[in-house]
């Protein structure tokens, strides 16, 4: 099928563009088999799918790299994105901010829209000081009527239309109060309506309910074609952007922002923001973990402190001056990590080290504001727990990964290379994780932070397993010649 224009009903071409090549017209194409002159696009029968043409999705980078990171490379052509969060999140001011982004680009600047039924023009204004400048080419106005803002979209023609909110919005055809479900679905409906036959890109924000799912009917998420949730604790200045569903990308990668007096701020590397004011004592430890994505397994790995405090559950003494331990229930208090999974792990570490957790109580914290992966932090909490108990730090530049098994086995974890590249540029060189042809175990690593003896001229060296002429581990080719027993010691630990 081609493309035509609906201004001259001639044929643009094969692919699509967004100007007509013979009268200029823009956002007036549509794809089909013929174009008549006043008709209405017709649809063809069915087809093969090797017959279909693959459609370029064209996109408008927003000036926000993170924004543009979850969207999958820039605003797609013609999408309706509906962005949810918690009153304060910090919705409108992205919105906003990006708006103003496009609006005043030097280069390819869009017109934007951006309707407000909850704020007047003067109040968003004022919001938009310390992000906007005061020549700032963006659109404002205050309405609510569905009818009213159609009508001025049609005026202004807008590339940008931003609403917010939609639970504001009102059709009065509809005998309904805004914010119903029949009004929020009918305002959506008609608003990806108007966005789909003329070509306009659309930011939709969206309220959540207490227990944090988008407020309205569920067919709210299937009308549009990207849902973006923005979280963030209030009164802390990271925010998350993550895709819970998304048409023209994945859903796996995540936005990182820091909230200051000057608006949003993209955080480009979350690894040194995340690990400031890490001074490495004793129940402190590394891990390099998926940021934990809206659907799906996060793909974008940053290090994260996992913090272990370790605490003997104090002696008591009878009447009598008899020394007897306290019966009591130990304690076991998580922030950022499954309890469960700590269980499982005491009992790992208690069988596998030989290091007795169960008489103390333990308390487990990944710091920072991030949500991450549990399963692929595993084995840096079990370290952070024999650290705390010993009362011996972890090594400079150590960092690991890895889910456990009740063997003591660490499993292998996807996107190694991100993982690697991610420590090495932080200069965390002392790696320890599993492949899938060099599974190494707890007690291996255990031996090695914990247990190394010091190595003198006198301390035999172990030889290869194949009689190689290299020490057992010194080459990184040691793997194929003694890919089981790695041992305490082994250099290839996370090589």
């Amino acid at each position: 099928m081609s493309w035509f224009c609906k201004a001259c009903t001639k044929k643009a071409g094969e692919t699509f563009v967004p100007v007509c090549p013979h009268c200029g017209a823009i956002r007036q194409m549509q794809q089909g088999r013929t174009l008549a002159k006043g008709a209405m696009l017709e649809t063809s029968g069915p087809v093969t799918m090797g017959q279909i043409a693959i459609e370029e999705v064209h996109r408008n980078p927003s000036g926000t790299r993170e924004f543009d990171r979850v969207l999958g490379g820039g605003i797609a052509y013609a999408s309706v994105v509906l962005i949810v969060g918690e009153p304060g999140s910090g919705k409108s001011t992205l919105c906003l901010q990006i708006g103003c982004e496009l609006a005043d680009a030097l280069e390819d600047a869009c017109k934007v829209l951006y309707v407000s039924g909850e704020e007047t023009p003067g109040q968003v204004r004022q919001r938009g000081t310390r992000i906007a400048p005061e020549t700032s080419k963006l659109y404002l106005c205050n309405e609510v009527k569905l009818e009213s803002i159609i009508g001025y979209a049609n005026e202004l023609e807008p590339d940008i239309l931003i609403i917010d909110s939609i639970q504001t919005m009102m059709i009065a055809q509809i005998d309904s109060p805004a914010g119903s479900v029949i009004q929020i679905e009918e305002c959506t409906r008609q608003i990806v309506k108007y966005c789909k036959a003329h070509g306009v890109s659309c930011f939709i924000v969206g309220h959540v309910t207490k227990d944090g799912t988008v407020a309205g009917p569920k067919r709210l998420e299937h009308l549009v074609d990207t849902v973006l949730a923005f979280e963030g604790e209030r009164g802390l200045d990271l925010r998350f952007l993550r895709a819970i569903k998304n048409r023209y990308g994945n859903t796996s990668e995540v936005g990182i922002f820091k909230m200051s007096k000057d608006g949003l701020a993209s955080v480009d590397d979350p690894s040194e923001y995340l690990l400031r004011g890490r001074s490495g004592v004793a129940g402190s430890s590394v891990a390099c973990a998926m940021l934990a994505a809206g659907a799906g397994s996060g793909t974008r790995p940053a290090l994260a402190e996992v913090q272990a405090l370790v605490v003997g559950i104090e002696d008591d003494y009878d009447d009598s001056g008899k020394r007897s331990k306290k019966v009591s229930t130990p304690v076991r208090v998580c922030s950022g990590y499954p309890e469960k999974r700590l269980k499982m792990l005491i009992a790992i570490i208690e069988t596998h080290c030989g290091v007795s957790l169960k008489d103390h109580d333990i308390y487990v914290n990944v710091a920072g504001q991030v949500e991450i992966e549990p399963n692929g932090i595993d084995l840096p909490v079990a370290l952070a727990l024999l650290s705390s108990r010993l009362g011996k730090p972890l090594p400079k530049g150590a960092v690991s990964w890895g889910e456990m098994g009740l063997t003591g086995e660490v499993r292998p974890e996807a996107e190694l290379e991100k993982r690697q590249n991610v420590c090495i540029g932080m200069k965390f060189n002392k790696q320890y994780y599993s492949q899938p042809r060099a599974v190494i175990y707890i007690q291996d690593v255990f031996a090695d932070l914990f247990q190394k003896e010091k190595v003198t001229a006198e301390t035999p060296v172990p030889i290869c397993h194949a009689g190689k002429d290299h020490a057992w581990g010194s080459n990184p080719a040691c793997i194929e010649c003694c890919p089981v027993d790695l041992g305490p010691g082994h250099e290839r630990l996370g090589m």
